[in-house]
């Protein structure tokens, strides 16, 4: 993805010219299935304390994940300046699933 060049933001139209509705959806979508993914690959229920599965857990994550999603997403447009490219190189060679494509697999 190219780096553009932006205007400075003058009006409300500027602050979200960056970013379609479609792009939102993609990225919140593979967040979602991301995230479903790595839960569906915790440990067995039996074999783990009895709160290591919760929705609160999962909804942390998912918001952990959309925002670095976003953020990289941004980063790369160039809305972002590169003083972030640092923290987010490393996060991403941490966990790289969160920011890159993937095939979800829903599980039978």
């Amino acid at each position: 993805m190219a780096v553009r060049e932006f205007k400075p933001a003058t009006c409300a139209n500027d602050v979200f010219d960056w970013i379609t509705p479609e792009e939102v959806v993609r990225l919140a979508l593979g967040a979602f299935y991301g995230e479903c993914t790595r839960w569906r690959a915790a440990p067995d229920p039996e074999a783990v304390l009895p709160d290591w599965y919760s929705r609160e857990g999962f909804l942390e994550g998912l918001a952990d994940r959309l925002a670095l999603r976003l953020r990289v997403h941004a980063h790369d447009l160039g809305v972002l300046p590169d003083s972030h490219s640092a923290a987010l190189e490393a996060h991403h060679q941490a966990f790289p699933d969160w920011v890159t494509p993937f095939e979800f697999k829903p599980a039978n």
